[in-house]
């Protein structure tokens, strides 16, 4: 347990003759509390009069509801969810073009500055067009208050100021304050009012005599590492000792601290309970709430993919019985839909398609749930009776009932329950909806109440504490350390509320508005910690990133020397064993004749041509992304429907001579390539839901007429022809290497056959020049057929380019032709480099040396693997332009 850093005998005085001693938060008011008990011998004593400052402010105002039911009635305190929903009411009756839920946070806060500094907007300088907007919404604002008969914090704080000044007898005797550093004016004259005598109690030693060590870490992430660990080393040798790291931004590192603390404690082999982590999460964040939110919001409608991930891995509702197989296939089975969001009744038919019987969800539980939602989730109902349906809804969906909860998930099923509880209070005014709302209402109230209560699980006696500045304040520890104290950090910047003027906010003494008031309470700060702890070290790094930090000038009167510490690696990743052999990490195991590989086509020696590591990733180690929904049509699907299209309107048997026929008859043209594109389309939209919706399909099949029809038009200009062949399959055996292809078309012009495989994107033939293929598409189709063509092309099929390109004889492509000898030599080539190639991959060479840029930018999901940034600096732009 914590305590105060606090005089005993000031403590015990201060409580004395019927005393109150008042803390700024609830941290320091139980440490205060704990620094009491401490003194007692007796088993049992009267609990002290030590309070936090809202605490006391709560207490004494259910004293004046007593005293003033009546009156009480007008002045209801106003739930923080309705103050934001009538903040954006009253900006959005004053100025409907603005979005309201932008500015409804800063007009709260600047009205409750002007409150707590007991000010009102008449006596606001309105140079500023923002001061003037705010002074219009204050107004508002404050009449949709009276309407509904509500008051602000601020406002019965105002109310117990006036009765306790009208009524000096309800006067106290005597108040101290521990640890505040500045009080608000409305605040700081309640309490003058409320008693006769108020004084301030000491914290820390005024004195200490400890040197404080001033240390300069590489960057960030290493102070953080040296300040958790030297903690934690002395914890170990130390049992008893209590020890802090105050982190300046706790709230932007809340990760990174929790990652690098858990994993010092596996090394110093330490429990968990060791640490305690004193930042709070919004209750929407935890791992329960948010699957029930996630839960809730599948309910009224269907749910993006990633939410629906999401669910089916949570362990908190019905699907938690089932394996990480059948989860796995689950998802590919939804990726694989193509759809970018699903209803729960698809995600949980997915998930029993692929379910073993005796695997949850049961299907009997799952049927239950679907005709529960069915049957209850409609209609609008008061926020008490949804909080009632809303319970009942996910234990039918069988929230937090597959398995036993650690201390954290029920304490986190406890807050959830407590925030339904507090959701069936709710009593929204006419003005913000009303109390009877449809199911998609309630489910907003939930989910910003759930956004506005913060979560911190319970500790039991931790040694070292991980907290904030505000918090630390008045603690006693052993050894603290407070890293992160640059120049631009203590002083605090300035933050002044945009809605008011800054030299008006200076004037009145505002937070955050003041040089000079931050550098007050920066001093105060540093001699209150240095005071509070029996060692101290500050620290500030070198620099953050490419940005050199300076520490903070405050630090120069304390701090009696400065050490600059050396990057240190984490016990995690250092590496004693030695190796027993070499070890070439350029080479795979060889492929062995039963491997199975991902894929068998020519996109394998494309790759291994491109990025030989890549193509190992690919094809052996089956590390492909995961299929992601499309929101519209990408060039790929572009590409294959265009494919397909070609695939109907230009079969195989197709003429030149039936092709100009058909040009002859512009009704019959346009009919038969609208018909081709309609079935490209049509046999596309089962895996491709964009396509579903009639404007984009319409739009594409558009975009496909137009390319057929300039198709036609070029192909009536080439040399009489016949179509041979079209999907051709055909199976290579290149060394060890068995490949499947599939060729686009075969055409015969004369006694000569022409491979044309179509492209729509830009292509280059000078991919399959050089003494190593960039492309070998069609250079293995060209030696793959068993009567070797007489040459093989592109068919460019682009807005600004139809043509063929390729390499051919001179009586097929006169554009590119090369002699019969020529040919023939170009095919012995590509055959050698083919082989190299098969081999290549066939040995395991799985070098990281890139071939092909261009290529292997199409591969940057593998990057986290392969991890290029970390053994190739990144190529000259000038270069990669070229």
């Amino acid at each position: 347990m914590l305590t105060a850093a606090v005089d005993p005998d000031q403590l015990s005085a201060a409580l004395a003759d019927s005393g109150v001693v008042i803390a700024p938060n609830q941290r320091l008011a139980a440490a205060l509390r704990a620094s009491w008990a401490a003194q007692q011998s007796a088993s049992v004593w009267l609990a002290p009069a030590i309070y936090a400052l809202d605490e006391w402010i709560a207490h004494s105002w259910q004293q004046w509801c007593e005293h003033h039911p009546d009156r009480a009635e007008q002045l209801q305190p106003l739930h923080p969810v309705l103050a934001q929903r009538l903040w954006r009411r009253a900006i959005g009756d004053c100025q409907p073009e603005l979005d309201a839920s932008r500015y409804a946070g800063l007009a709260g806060e600047a009205h409750q500055l002007l409150e707590r500094w007991q000010l009102t907007t008449a006596e606001l300088p309105l140079q500023r067009a923002a001061s003037e907007q705010f002074a219009h919404w204050s107004r508002r604002y404050r009449t949709l208050l009276e309407e509904i008969g509500a008051a602000t914090a601020e406002q019965q704080q105002q109310q117990l100021l006036d009765w306790f000044i009208a009524n000096p007898s309800a006067q106290r005797h005597k108040l101290t304050l521990c640890g505040f550093q500045s009080l608000p004016p409305l605040r700081s004259a309640l309490l003058d009012a409320a008693f006769a005598n108020r004084g301030e109690l000491s914290l820390g030693d005024p004195t200490p005599g400890q040197t404080v060590l001033l240390i300069r870490p590489s960057d960030p992430a290493v102070e953080l590492y040296i300040a958790i660990d030297a903690a934690l080393a002395r914890i170990v040798a130390e049992p008893d000792c209590v020890a802090a790291v105050v982190v300046s931004d706790l709230s932007q590192r809340l990760s990174e601290v929790e990652r690098i603390a858990q994993r010092l404690l596996a090394h110093y082999q330490l429990p968990a309970d060791t640490v305690n982590l004193s930042a709070s999460r919004p209750l929407a964040a935890q791992p329960i709430v948010a699957t029930a939110t996630m839960l809730l919001r599948g309910f009224s409608q269907p749910l993006p993919l990633a939410d629906c991930l999401h669910l089916l891995y949570s362990p908190y509702w019905l699907a938690a019985g089932a394996s990480s197989a059948e989860l796995a296939a689950a998802e590919l089975a939804l990726r694989a839909s193509g759809q970018s969001q699903f209803k729960l009744s698809e995600l949980l038919a997915a998930l029993s398609t692929v379910a073993a019987v005796e695997s949850s969800p049961a299907p009997s539980s799952a049927h239950a749930a679907l005709i529960w939602l069915r049957e209850q989730w409609h209609g609008r109902r008061s926020l008490s009776d949804w909080a009632t349906v809303i319970n009942a809804g996910l234990t039918a969906f069988g929230l937090a009932g597959q398995r036993s909860l650690d201390s954290a998930e029920y304490q986190q099923l406890r807050q959830w329950q407590l925030a339904l509880e507090e959701l069936a209070t709710l009593r929204p005014p006419v003005s913000v909806g009303g109390c009877v709302v449809d199911a998609g209402a309630a489910v907003s109230y939930l989910v910003e109440l759930l956004a506005l209560r913060p979560f911190q699980p319970q500790a039991g006696a931790p040694r070292l504490h991980l907290l904030g500045t505000l918090e630390a304040a008045g603690l006693y520890f052993d050894q603290l350390h407070w890293l992160g104290l640059s120049s631009q950090v203590l002083p605090a910047a300035l933050s002044p509320n945009p809605l008011l003027s800054l030299d008006w906010q200076r004037s009145h003494a505002m937070p955050r508005s003041d040089h000079h008031r931050e550098q007050q309470i920066g001093e105060q700060l540093l001699t209150t910690l240095r005071s509070c702890s029996a060692q101290m070290t500050v620290s500030c790094a070198l620099r953050d990133g490419e940005q050199l930090l300076e520490p903070s000038p405050l630090l120069a009167a304390i701090a009696s020397q400065a050490q600059t510490t050396a990057q240190q690696i984490p016990p995690w990743l250092q590496w004693t064993a030695q190796l027993s052999e070499p070890l070439d990490d350029q080479r795979a195991p060889a492929l062995a004749a039963d491997e199975q590989l991902y894929s068998r086509g020519s996109q394998l020696l494309k790759q291994q041509a491109s990025m030989p590591f890549n193509a190992f990733l690919t094809q052996r180690l089956a590390a492909v992304p995961l299929a992601e929904p499309a929101v519209g049509v990408g060039p790929a699907l572009r590409g294959s429907l265009l494919h397909r299209a070609l695939e109907t309107l230009l079969p195989a048997g197709t003429s030149s001579q039936q092709l100009a026929e058909l040009a002859a008859d512009p009704a019959a043209l346009s009919a038969a390539v609208n018909a081709a594109a309609a079935a490209a389309i049509e046999r596309a939209k089962r895996r491709n839901p964009p396509l579903r919706r009639d404007s984009v399909a319409s739009c594409e099949q558009r975009t496909l007429v137009q390319l057929l029809q300039r198709w036609i038009h070029f192909e009536l200009g080439r040399d009489a022809f016949t179509i041979e062949a079209v999907e051709q399959p055909v199976t290579t055996q290149i060394g060890a290497l068995a490949l499947s292809l599939s060729i686009d078309r075969i055409d015969r012009i004369g006694g000569h056959q022409l491979v044309i495989d179509y492209k729509t994107g830009r292509v280059n033939k000078n991919s399959w020049q050089g003494e190593r293929l960039r492309d070998p598409q069609l250079p293995l189709y060209a030696t793959a057929l068993a009567e070797p063509p007489d040459g093989c092309s592109f068919a460019v099929l682009r807005g600004d380019d139809i043509s063929l390109n390729g390499v051919a004889g001179p009586a097929l492509l006169a554009t590119a032709a090369v002699g019969d000898d020529g040919w023939q030599q170009q095919l012995a080539l590509w055959q050698q480099q083919l082989q190299t190639l098969a081999e290549e991959f066939c040995s395991g060479d799985a070098s990281l040396q890139i071939y092909n840029k261009t290529e292997e930018s199409y591969q940057a999901d593998l990057r986290r693997i392969n991890r290029r940034a970390e053994w190739q600096p990144l190529a000259d732009p000038s270069e990669e332009r070229q």
